[in-house]
């Protein structure tokens, strides 16, 4: 049963790493293998993905080809959807 856990975590974990590279997915990378931490809490294991903050050049960072409705912007308690005003704000 560990062996199959184990495979199915790697698995996975090499799934969104690929899927981060699709530029189609995400319009910049900032992910390595780095950023995926398999952890155990509680006797169960998860994958702890750790998003870094986009440098300024990068910005901004949007999801499935979509500028205006892909994009997110962070505050202190997470990553949030932004709206179209805010999209224009970033980019000028």
């Amino acid at each position: 049963m560990f062996w199959k856990i184990l495979i199915a975590v790697s698995l996975i974990t090499l799934a969104f790493i690929s899927r981060s590279y699709t530029l189609k997915k995400v319009n910049k990378n900032l992910l390595t293998d780095k950023n995926v931490i398999e952890i155990e809490i509680e006797q169960k294991r998860i994958l702890k993905i750790v998003i870094p903050r986009a440098k300024r050049e990068y910005k901004p960072i949007y999801i499935d080809d979509n500028l205006f409705e892909g994009t997110f912007k962070r505050n202190f308690e997470g990553d949030y959807l932004c709206d179209k005003e805010t999209v224009k704000r970033i980019i000028s």
